[in-house]
């Protein structure tokens, strides 16, 4: 149904609905990587490796499996985790998932951040010059932006990402 109510891929990352599964998605882009020509796909539709390997191999499968060569491919390629599996639980998430938190919610402009600043001993000035107000404090204040983790994650899976901002946010999780 999918292939039939979009004219080309580009369109299928348009098009919402929360019934298709991740195996729905994945052979409506390989229906239109054949008829369009998967090659002749742009390199932002066809995705990264992951996803690369699996349509490949999907492909290849269906093909032999149409021509009845019982041709063994092997195993399928790991399946491409979703970036809400990515980013694991929302109570320890290491330093590469708070980076790519962090690039994906300044990308986005959500509002779920909450920032620390621990200042050390000492006195503190007050500084106004006309409309502008600063604090001066000796040595280095430690600033701390936090992730409302439980936020973040309602913001991901209730949003679609463009290609771009998702492969960003993947090669930042990869390190």
């Amino acid at each position: 149904t999918l292939f039939f109510l979009r004219r080309s891929c580009a369109d299928l990352y348009e098009y919402e609905n929360d019934l298709l599964t991740e195996s729905d998605w994945l052979d409506a882009a390989i229906l239109f990587g054949i008829r369009d020509g998967w090659m002749q796909l742009p390199l932002s539709l066809r995705g990264d490796r992951a996803f690369l390997d699996a349509v490949s191999h999907r492909m290849a499968q269906l093909s032999h499996r149409l021509a009845e060569t019982e041709l063994d491919l092997g195993e399928e390629p790991p399946r491409v985790r979703p970036l809400r599996e990515l980013f694991g639980n929302d109570l320890n998430w290491h330093a590469k998932e708070k980076s790519a938190a962090l690039e994906l919610v300044r990308m986005k402009k959500w509002d779920c951040v909450h920032t620390s600043i621990s200042l050390g001993a000492g006195e503190y000035r007050l500084i106004v010059k006309g409309s502008t107000v600063s604090i001066e404090v000796p040595g280095e204040p430690r600033i701390t932006p936090e992730i409302d983790r439980h936020r973040f994650l309602e913001l991901l899976s209730s949003t679609r990402l463009d290609y771009a901002t998702e492969a960003k946010v993947r090669k930042t999780l990869r390190g």
